[in-house]
């Protein structure tokens, strides 16, 4: 469910259709408050907080560098016209998790499942932020 909503959100910016929730989605994949209130829950101690989200930030930079090298590797690049908005989108998921765990086990996270849980909790809450926006919006 996560992967369809994240995929969906991520066609829909694609494919040239932007409001202000969705771009706000797809602009920030790590939000401050958002990876913030996830580490909270997942325990990881305060002091950790703001080093993990400049690691992010420093991450994201090398995130669409990660995508290109992906598509290039692919028999056919999605990249390519005609567009492959859902392998793009695809591809995008995988680089941030890569990021995202690189990030997490500088810091000391070392088990891959807690690393997964981590990242799907910050794209639930991103998800329902969305939500709770297009419906203020009327979107």
């Amino acid at each position: 469910m996560r992967s369809f909503l994240f995929l969906c959100f991520l066609f829909a910016g694609l494919s040239g259709v932007q409001d202000p929730c969705t771009e706000a989605f797809e602009n920030d994949p790590f939000p401050i408050e958002v990876v913030n209130k996830v580490l909270a829950q997942f325990q990881v101690p305060a002091e950790e907080w703001t080093p993990i989200n400049q690691g992010l930030r420093r991450q994201l930079a090398l995130v669409e560098v990660k995508v290109q090298q992906k598509a290039a590797k692919l028999e056919r690049n999605p990249f390519n016209p005609p567009r492959q908005t859902v392998v793009i989108g695809r591809l995008k998921r995988e680089a941030l998790i890569e990021s995202f765990a690189y990030v997490m086990r500088q810091h000391g996270i070392k088990k891959t499942r807690n690393i997964y849980d981590m990242f799907n909790a910050i794209q639930d809450e991103k998800a329902e932020r969305l939500w709770e926006c297009l419906q203020r919006n009327g979107s």
